[in-house]
């Protein structure tokens, strides 16, 4: 099941990655005085947040972490917004760490 669940992350990764890339198509971002924020990674992290909260996706649970499942879907959401590279090097690391 875990292993499901893990794809389901990747899958909600490549979606979240796939929205944030064409609204920086359609967006102009701002520049100035703004340009200490970084915009397109805010874009990111809001999609993401919004999609593992929205569909309750709790990577923490599912490698078995009990605690609150809401500070485990926002983990999961900052994490799915570093993209599916960020997705595949973390779950390369957790079955090292399994193999051990």
């Amino acid at each position: 099941m875990m292993a499901v669940d893990l794809v389901l992350i990747v899958v909600i990764s490549v979606i979240c990655q796939a929205v944030t890339e064409q609204i920086k198509k359609a967006v102009k971002f701002p520049s100035g005085w703004y340009g200490r924020l970084n915009f397109k990674v805010i874009l990111s992290i809001v999609i993401s947040l919004a999609m593992c909260v929205s569909y309750q996706i709790d990577l923490l649970g599912l490698l078995g972490l009990d605690g609150n499942p809401i500070v485990g879907q926002i983990i999961t959401g900052i994490v799915v917004a570093g993209g599916s590279t960020t997705i595949h090097e973390l779950i390369k690391k957790i079955n090292e760490a399994r193999q051990q």
